[in-house]
């Protein structure tokens, strides 16, 4: 929710929660974000990244109660339009310094649409998404292919092999069936 939140209105750079300080240091330096939003009560070296780049920390809550929270951009809410950059996500680094890739509103909608398109997704789909939410296939093609389709999206911490059949069993996701008893113990094996 806090994605789609964000990138109604300005430019949003998930990052793996789970990085160092050092890593986040080295992506909030290329990003100079106006604020990191890290959930509340989460223990991550974000806080230590944000604090010594002293960029404003913002907890992210359920509550909406937004009473103290210190503003940090233009009074009234701006609308994006299609060449406004949505997202800002780094490639891996794997032969070199990650590079900071930045991908339009129009980018992520023609992508969510095609993507939509060639799953055949329709209203009636569920997705499980089992992709984190830092990544472009976690994004665009479990989330956002999803609900441009008219679907919905059940979004998992993560995968776990342990829990995985019993997601499917819980949230349904379109085309799957309950597995039978011997699958789990089969899977958990």
């Amino acid at each position: 929710m806090c994605f789609l939140g964000i990138t109604a209105h300005a430019a949003c750079a998930p990052i793996n929660p789970a990085c160092r300080q050092s890593e986040f240091e080295l992506y909030l330096e290329d990003l100079r974000p106006q604020a990191v939003i890290v959930e509340a009560g989460l223990d991550s070296a974000v806080r230590a990244a944000a604090a010594a780049l002293k960029i404003p920390l913002l907890e992210l809550t359920e509550s909406l109660d937004l009473e103290g929270t210190p503003r940090i951009g233009p009074e009234r809410a701006l609308s994006p339009g299609p060449a406004d950059v949505a997202l800002l996500l780094h490639t891996s680094g794997t032969t070199a310094r990650p590079k900071l890739v930045p991908l339009t509103q129009a980018n992520l909608a023609a992508s969510a649409r095609h993507i939509a398109a060639s799953l055949a997704l329709t209203a009636a789909d569920r997705c499980l998404n089992v992709m984190p939410l830092f990544h472009i296939h976690g994004l665009e093609a479990a989330l956002l292919a999803s609900l441009v389709s008219g679907g919905s999206v059940v979004c998992a911490p993560g995968f776990s092999a342990a829990k995985f059949c019993g997601w499917i069993d819980e949230f349904r996701p379109a085309g799957t069936r309950p597995f039978p008893q011997s699958t789990k113990r089969c899977w958990r094996a």
